[in-house]
C-alpha cells in the first residue's frame, strides 16, 4: 500500500506529477490507497515551526494518514 503526497507553491500543489506517479505505481507493485496534495506550500507551511499552519489542511492530511494506516 502507498499513500502519495505532493506539494508545490502553485495552486494545484503538483497534482499533475502526483497523477503521473499514481498511474505508474501499479507497474512497480504499489497499490495506491490514497493521495494528498498541499497546495500553495509557502502559504500553508511555516519554516519557523516546521509544520503545516492551515488547520483545514492539517485535518485533511490526518484523515489521509489514518485511512492509510487502516490499509497496512
Amino acid at each position: 500500500p502507498v499513500l502519495l503526497l505532493s506539494t508545490s507553491n502553485g495552486a494545484r500543489g503538483a497534482m499533475t506529477n502526483l497523477a503521473n506517479v499514481e498511474s505508474l505505481m501499479p507497474r512497480w507493485g504499489g497499490i495506491v490507497t490514497g493521495t494528498y496534495s498541499l497546495r500553495s506550500f509557502s502559504e500553508n507551511y511555516s519554516n519557523e515551526s516546521g509544520m503545516i499552519v492551515n488547520s483545514e489542511e492539517i485535518e485533511k492530511i490526518k484523515t489521509k494518514v489514518q485511512e492509510f494506516e487502516g490499509e497496512i
